[in-house]
């Protein structure tokens, strides 16, 4: 859908790291609160997705300025045999990829940041959660290995307390909620609202106490502004 960068990457364990992005087309969830429909949705993908090679994506990337990272996201990447791209660019970058945990690809194990994010109960698809995929991201040699859960509730926070609490080999990430259809001053005030509603709670559950809370870094810097 786009390549674009350097730029910071907005979330997990990666927030501030210059980065370039490789974002997919397509995603088995249809999540209530997602900000990137328009690599989700099937009309919008087919409309707008710039088809490519390996060899031509990775040209692309050469054709930017130096950035040590690439973070394949989405959609969800994982929907595709991204294989032949990893192994063309895993020699000259770090990789990190983003994915819901839905599915599994071995090219994941080229990757040295895994970020699984579980949808909670907010998005409409928690019912969708598959532990035997999650299993297998758990028990996988992945260097980093991340779980980040969007917290817009008190429902939204039950969940994440139980992935927590049952994942233990995860680095944790809490990011709250960010709002979709308001201008940007609305959308980072109800961040900070709800950042500040997240950290409070957090600090009165001792079962949380390696949990790190970060917003999405950038809507904060540039609101919905795409490409950034």
């Amino acid at each position: 859908m786009e390549i674009f960068g350097p730029t910071i990457q907005g979330e997990g364990a990666l927030a501030g790291v210059r980065t370039h992005f490789i974002r997919f087309g397509g995603c088995p969830y249809r999540c209530t609160w997602c900000d990137s429909m328009f690599a989700v949705d099937p009309k919008s993908v087919s409309e707008n997705a710039i088809w490519g090679d390996p060899e031509g994506i990775a040209h692309q990337l050469r054709g930017l300025k130096p950035a040590r990272w690439v973070t394949l996201s989405g959609g969800d990447p994982v929907i595709w045999d991204l294989m032949p791209l990893v192994r063309l660019i895993a020699p000259k970058y770090f990789l990190a990829v983003e994915t819901e945990g839905a599915m599994w690809r071995d090219w994941i194990l080229d990757c040295s940041v895994v970020t699984v994010s579980p949808k909670p109960p907010s998005s409409g698809m928690a019912d969708k959660l598959n532990h035997n995929v999650l299993m297998h991201y758990a028990s996988n040699p992945i260097s980093i290995k991340v779980m980040k859960v969007v917290v817009f509730d008190e429902r939204d926070l039950d969940f994440a307390r139980q992935l927590h609490d049952k994942y233990k080999g995860f680095k944790f990430f809490l990011t709250p909620g960010t709002p979709q259809g308001m201008p940007d001053a609305a959308t980072k005030w109800h961040i900070n609202q709800r950042l500040c509603w997240l950290s409070e709670r957090v600090l009165e559950l001792d079962d949380m106490l390696d949990v790190v809370i970060i917003p999405q870094l950038h809507v904060l810097a540039w609101g919905t502004k795409r490409g950034v």
